[in-house]
């Protein structure tokens, strides 16, 4: 497990110095030289080119130049590093995380290069809680892949690394309706908006509607973990694998399984519905008390808006709802008396 690994590779002295960048490569075979042509536009290929998303946590722009520009940025010039812990679980803007991991997964940036920087970081600056929590994030990435060398396709069977017989396997409309980002739960839905717009979504917003997937609608985890694959920025085999996994209780952890209470984390994270309007421009206007719970909205105003509804509310959100001050603050006073039957 995890804790165990941590433990293994914290007894050690390791050197993370990343491999020197070699001296010269081999010459070109005439052959291929003879069929060297320039790389194609995506235009080219049929694709066009990419919109920006102003709204977007990260405008990511591809190549090491890229990768080495933000981890310079984030290491030592803004030092975003040494404020991790208490950025961590942002939702909005660039400086919540160190956003290194699609440069990780694509190659463009070795994970013994952000080792050594972020030990030469300490030895000038100290160590404090935040910089050891990156680099607990960088042995989780290592020890997926290790988990993935040593299970290999267990990884991505219903039971995962556990082979249990319980794994729900169904697929039915919820899932298209959670890929859409139109389950009727917002902090879901923004957080699904986000991902297929950008192609990133925040580290909390993917905890929450890979549990809200599994736990709450008993989809089948391997059509999400799919589906994060066609549409990551940052896709990373072991490492998103790994993580569905976890979250659904079927990674290496004998006794893990991540379920989140979805209306709890929207409360904590996005108190004010800020993150919700950003991705969910038809809830702006709901009153903030409300956006995290247009389910209590007459029927007809979430028509008016086109937002669903959700079908069923859990008896664990109870303590999360809106009192009942709450409730009517914002609701126009003819759809008051609908509110409070409903």
């Amino acid at each position: 497990v995890y804790s165990e690994f941590c433990g293994v590779v914290e007894q050690r002295l390791p050197v993370f110095q990343p491999r020197p960048v070699p001296r010269s490569l081999p010459v070109f075979p005439q052959a291929a030289q003879d069929m060297l042509l320039p790389m194609p536009t995506l235009s080219q290929l049929g694709l066009g080119e990419p919109l920006s998303v102003p709204n977007s946590a990260f405008p990511f722009a591809g190549g090491e130049p890229a990768a080495q520009s933000r981890l310079r940025d984030y290491l030592w010039e803004r030092q975003g590093v040494r404020n991790y812990i208490e950025n961590r679980h942002g939702l909005i803007g660039t400086e919540y995380s160190s956003k290194l991991s699609p440069w990780l997964a694509n190659g463009s940036l070795s994970p013994r290069r952000v080792a050594a920087e972020l030990r030469r970081h300490e030895s000038r600056y100290g160590r404090n809680e935040s910089t050891h929590c990156l680099w607990q994030k960088l042995l989780w990435r290592e020890f997926f892949r290790l988990t993935l060398e040593r299970h290999g396709q267990a990884l991505f069977e219903p039971g995962g690394v556990k082979a249990t017989a319980r794994a729900p396997d169904k697929i039915d409309e919820r899932f298209q309706q959670w890929c859409q980002g139109r389950t009727g739960m917002p902090i879901v839905d923004a957080n699904m908006r986000e991902l297929a717009d950008t192609g990133f979504m925040s580290y909390c917003g993917r905890q929450i509607v890979a549990s809200y997937l599994v736990h709450d609608l008993k989809q089948d985890w391997r059509h999400g973990a799919a589906w994060f694959e066609e549409h990551q920025l940052d896709y990373d085999p072991a490492s998103s694998w790994g993580n569905w996994a976890y979250v659904a209780g079927y990674a290496s952890d004998p006794k893990r399984s991540d379920t989140f209470n979805a209306l709890r984390k929207a409360r904590d994270l996005d108190p004010e519905g800020t993150y919700v309007s950003l991705w969910l421009p038809e809830l702006r206007v709901v009153s903030p008390q409300l956006r995290h719970t247009p389910f209590l909205l007459p029927l007809l105003q979430l028509e008016m808006i086109d937002y669903p509804r959700l079908s069923k509310v859990p008896e664990s959100w109870t303590d999360y709802l809106p009192n009942a001050e709450e409730q009517f603050y914002g609701v126009p006073n003819e759809d008051k008396e609908s509110l409070q039957a409903s």
